[in-house]
């Protein structure tokens, strides 16, 4: 279950999804195992019988810290923000010692670019488990988003001195990228594939840096159409997740092939109107397709989520964005 949630892949789902119903023909009066139900059926867009499994799991004891968290996440994939924060506390203060509700506290905060608040759920995290490499990783993410990525890198480092994985080298090689460290973010995404090929997102951060490199154009779409197929199977599991229709999106982008980005970037936006992160990645997509007007209206909400406009000073490929006077007084 954990592999399918911090991972997205979709090969533990089936597995998680047996042992759930074996543990409850087993002890129909458990609620675990619906909260491990719920879970899987909110993170596969199934949300009718996710709220069911949760709506049973809280009947049978309305104290499981676990299923609150469950019930946060269902409400943010059902829209329903305003419920999110305080059933995330709600959870929390059943089970404060549990890292990682509050993580998923944390993380709440980072995806609404909250950054200081997030940090201090993720330091929070850390402290009760010192040696919890997840806790560094996102405090690597926060960093990023406070603009300070020299920590960043450095609390990925450390994650991945505690417990190496692809997602920490991935993580690590995005930040090196993003501070123009091409050369030292390249072997770090290679580690990354080498110990996961079948990830798409350290593909399509290769082809970026291709792309700001300026490399052999065929190399580039190779290395961009190999990121969209690993990616196709995940999509038709996980059809509503935003974060991957707008890295799918992009990479079409990329390609110039408008006809099959511009829906994905579109569904990507609409689907996440509220998290900086998805607008930002959504707003870079709409400037490769020439779409400016678009690509300005979500920079600015971007930005007024709390995205480092920093982020945008930098990136390549928002170079003439930056350059037409309508983002000085638009967007800065």
């Amino acid at each position: 279950m954990l592999q399918f949630v911090q991972q997205r892949d979709t090969n533990y789902i089936e597995p998680a999804r047996s042992a759930a119903l074996r543990a409850l023909a087993l002890a129909p009066s458990m609620a675990s195992p619906h909260v491990t139900l719920g879970i899987l059926y909110a993170r596969t867009s199934q949300n009718d019988l996710a709220s069911h499994e949760l709506d049973e799991a809280l009947r049978l004891d309305r104290f499981n810290a676990e299923a609150h968290g469950a019930l946060a996440d269902l409400y943010t994939r059902q829209g329903r923000t305003e419920l999110v924060e305080s059933t995330l506390k709600k959870a929390v203060s059943l089970a404060p010692d549990d890292w990682s509700l509050v993580q998923q506290l944390g993380e709440y905060y980072l995806n609404s670019a909250r950054w200081e608040e997030a940090g201090a759920q993720y330091r929070r995290a850390a402290e009760l488990t010192p040696d919890n490499p997840r806790a560094h990783n996102n405090l690597g993410l926060v960093y990023r988003g406070l603009d300070q990525l020299d920590h960043s890198a450095a609390a990925f480092r450390k994650a991945i001195a505690i417990e190496p994985t692809f997602l920490r080298y991935r993580n690590l090689g995005m930040v090196l990228a993003e501070a123009g460290k091409s050369s030292e973010a390249l072997p770090m995404l290679q580690r990354s594939i080498d110990m996961r090929p079948d990830q798409y997102r350290a593909w399509g951060l290769v082809g970026f840096v291709y792309l700001n490199q300026r490399m052999d154009a065929l190399k580039v779409r190779e290395t961009f159409l190999k990121a969209i197929a690993l990616a196709g199977a995940l999509l038709k599991r996980t059809p509503k997740d935003e974060y991957l229709l707008a890295d799918v999106g992009s990479y079409y982008a990329a390609l110039g092939m408008e006809k099959e980005g511009l829906p994905r970037l579109a569904q990507a936006a609409a689907l996440a109107p509220e998290i900086p992160e998805v607008l930002y990645q959504v707003a870079v997509g709409y400037e490769m397709l020439h779409r400016r007007d678009e690509a300005m209206a979500l920079l600015e909400k971007a930005i007024a989520r709390g995205y480092p406009a920093a982020a945008i000073a930098r990136n390549p490929q928002l170079a003439a964005l930056r350059a037409d006077p309508q983002y000085a007084l638009n967007v800065r």
